[in-house]
């Protein structure tokens, strides 16, 4: 225990920002010394060593880059379909239109959900903007599935249920209002 707690004094101490120098330039700060502090706390907090931290970072560009992928397939997706259904001139395309518009409004939540859960990993507090915002927009269907299903151990499968439903809400709009139209443009 006392070599952890001099480990954490020993991070903790090193206040000083990080900076680059770049050839022909001045220095350019990377990561303030607060942010840097505040990640290796963040870091020890999950038992992990600082050492690894380009691991981490790695890892979380590669999840959030393809979640980047998947909210831009979902808009990309409900365009194609708008413009698809607007064009074809076939007599549904009304229908069409608000069923690509409701596919794709339920996939981005869906993919709203499933950050909110990464972030909540990390440690994101409600100070976040973006945490805020998924909060609140996620919530009216997270807190009354969370207060009518009991928790498993310490775990909250809540957002099980909710991307269940919400798959199911999908399927739904797919078999009936977007029925003979294709789902995938991209």
């Amino acid at each position: 225990m006392g070599s952890d707690r001099d480990y954490r004094r020993r991070y903790r101490a090193d206040l000083v920002a990080q900076f680059v120098q770049l050839p022909g330039r001045e220095s350019v700060q990377v990561v303030s010394a607060h942010d840097s502090a505040r990640y290796r706390a963040m870091l020890m907090g999950f038992r992990l060593d600082p050492k690894v931290a380009p691991f981490i970072a790695i890892i979380f560009i590669i999840v959030f880059g393809y979640l980047i992928l998947l909210v831009s397939e979902s808009i990309l997706n409900t365009i194609g379909g708008i413009i698809f259904a607007t064009t074809s001139g076939r007599i549904g395309a009304p229908v069409a239109i608000i069923g690509y518009l409701l596919y794709g409004f339920l996939g981005l939540y869906t993919l709203a959900i499933f950050v909110r859960i990464v972030f909540s990993w990390i440690g994101a507090s409600y100070a976040n903007r973006l945490m805020r915002f998924l909060f609140r927009a996620t919530e009216p269907l997270l807190g009354p599935l969370r207060r009518t299903i009991p928790p498993v151990g310490m775990f909250d499968i809540s957002p099980i249920v909710a991307f269940l439903i919400l798959w199911l809400c999908q399927s739904a709009v797919a078999g009936t209002l977007l029925r003979g139209w294709p789902l995938g443009f991209f």
